[in-house]
């Protein structure tokens, strides 16, 4: 943990530690944010943020649609 108990994601990639999710607990909600733009986040219920992790848990949600020219 970091900067008063945020949590960087474990699966970042970058060598500069920049390019990932930030989260957050606190006793009634959960905040994410981009460790690139640190000023603002998303607030989660808990229950929130529960249906999400169960919702990404189940497999592909977005399908890409082609853009038109």
């Amino acid at each position: 943990m970091h900067e008063h108990g945020w949590i960087k994601s474990s699966a970042s990639s970058s060598t500069s530690g920049n390019d990932c999710v930030e989260i957050k607990f606190t006793q009634g909600a959960v905040f994410v944010r981009d460790s690139k733009s640190r000023r603002r986040s998303l607030c989660f219920s808990r229950p929130q943020w529960s249906a999400f992790l169960r919702a990404a848990g189940e497999g592909p949600h977005v399908t890409p649609v082609p853009r038109s020219r």
